[in-house]
């Protein structure tokens, strides 16, 4: 299924000045983490597929991608309006600066339901081992069928 981003949930994104960011290490109930694989594309003609690892985390409030994996691996970036300052979700700083740019992508994601592509604007973070977070904005917009156990 393809889909591109409603206008509104773009602009909620830009809205935001604050994101809680979560720690990989650690897991605060009922805060729930299901992993998918799936692919990153540019959106110009024969772009490849980057193969990503999707972390689909119910304690994320915004949408993020790796900062240093869309560095490394040479996506466009555009300046956010506006910075976003992450906090934790223990409420401290979020370590590596505030989040002030981002990269519209094709994301696609492999499911036990299929394939689900749709185009997304993932803010860019320091974000360590985790390369693509779907938070809560994600989870409301399509609440998924995920079975969290």
């Amino acid at each position: 299924m393809s889909e591109d981003l409603p206008l509104a949930r773009l602009n909620l994104l830009f809205a935001a000045t604050h994101a809680v960011i979560p720690r990989t290490a650690e897991v605060v109930q009922p805060r729930k983490l299901c992993t998918v694989t799936g692919t990153l594309q540019n959106l110009h003609a024969n772009a490849t597929a980057l193969p990503v690892e999707v972390v689909i985390d119910s304690g994320c409030t915004t949408s993020l991608l790796s900062r240093s994996y869309a560095r490394a691996s040479g996506l466009e970036e555009h300046k956010l309006p506006q910075p976003i300052y992450g906090v934790t979700i223990d409420g401290s700083p979020l370590k590596g600066g505030v989040i002030d740019s981002y990269v519209k992508m094709r994301l696609t994601l492999d499911t036990d339901e299929g394939t689900h592509t749709e185009t997304v604007p993932l803010p860019l973070a320091p974000l360590g081992e985790g390369v693509v977070f779907l938070g809560h904005d994600w989870l409301s917009h399509y609440n998924p069928r995920i079975n969290w156990w």
